[in-house]
């Protein structure tokens, strides 16, 4: 639905002379809850209502205006995930022929450079990370399941012009933070394909340690992170399957996966099998074996089921069970 933003908020932030203008802006988002039974593991016998993570549920307004000078201003405000949302993306945005430079929160240059998949709604039942809900390491899920991905946050970010049928992106932020992801995609003709390198480099992180009894006392320390070389690609076929791979090392901490997804599309949905094996610094191995299945109900709706098992040296298997369903709207 199309509304009327005040123009003097993205020439504020922008420094432009807009205030004579107004940005057309359109609301879409999404509701997605699944319902997770988990065997093994801290989580043992749980049944788990959630906001799936494969594709958290958000709220957005995305607005662009062109302007006299041939360029073209935007804005884009996103929260997601359950009480309290939290800012998924809130930046502005100037594109013209020679590219785009946005400025504020949102998707830094290597955002998705994991993820190449050219498969159908089979990521929905389980191929994206649901590890941070379990495993021996906390917030990690175990060595299999870091996928090294770039993520979202403060940045300044160029996205070039397609170069045929190549882009390239590069962002930085605070802290020394940097990172580029050149994505090579397109078809030849009933075949697609969809290929990413990124590089995350080495920047400074605070790590706060909190007292073991009292957290006024935490005490915090700068140290490196980053130095990550990820490389992702999926290729379509006219049969309606697909493959994709990914692989990743961060060399700071040595820890390394590869990952492999077949995904066959039918109708309306599709179903993939997928497995994906890490080691972390220290020799730690683990290995994640899932499949999942998604298919579109119409109106916006998809339903989803998925199995997952997690495996790592030295700890139990941990098997998940889920189904749900994700609802758009605009």
């Amino acid at each position: 639905m199309e509304r009327k933003l005040i123009a003097a908020a993205v020439s504020s932030a922008l420094a432009l002379p807009l205030a004579a203008q107004a940005v057309e802006f359109s609301v879409s988002g999404q509701v997605n809850r699944a319902i997770i039974a988990v065997d093994g593991g801290a989580n043992d016998g749980d049944l788990q209502h959630v906001d799936s993570n494969a594709s958290q549920t958000r709220f957005r307004f995305t607005g662009s205006e062109e302007l006299d000078s041939g360029l073209t201003a935007g804005v884009q405000w996103e929260v997601g995930g359950t009480g309290p949302f939290s800012t998924r993306h809130a930046n502005v945005y100037l594109s013209s022929a020679g590219g785009k430079l946005t400025v504020g929160h949102g998707s830094r240059a290597t955002d998705g450079m994991a993820h190449a998949d050219l498969g159908g709604p089979s990521w929905l039942g389980g191929a994206t990370n649901w590890c941070s809900y379990y495993g021996s390491a906390p917030g990690t899920g175990g060595p299999a399941c870091p996928s090294n991905d770039g993520g979202r946050g403060p940045m300044l970010r160029y996205d070039t012009p397609a170069i045929g049928a190549a882009s390239i992106a590069i962002s930085a932020a605070d802290n020394e933070y940097w990172d580029a992801r050149v994505q090579v995609a397109g078809s030849m003709g009933d075949a697609g394909y969809d290929i990413r390198i990124g590089y995350i480099g080495e920047y400074d992180t605070t790590v706060v340690t909190p007292h073991p009894e009292s957290h006024p006392h935490s005490t915090s320390a700068t140290e490196p992170a980053g130095d990550v070389v990820t490389a992702s690609g999926s290729v379509g076929f006219g049969q309606g399957t697909s493959v994709s791979a990914a692989w990743s090392q961060n060399r700071l901490d040595d820890h390394e996966y590869q990952y492999v997804k077949v995904d066959h599309s039918y109708g309306d949905g599709s179903i993939g099998v997928y497995y994906k094996r890490g080691e972390t610094d220290g020799g730690t191995e683990g290995s994640l074996f899932g499949v999942g299945i998604g298919h579109s109900l119409g109106g916006g709706a998809t339903a989803y089921a998925g199995y997952r098992q997690i495996a790592e040296d030295g700890a139990d298997d941990i098997d998940l069970v889920l189904v749900g369903m994700r609802v758009a709207f605009n």
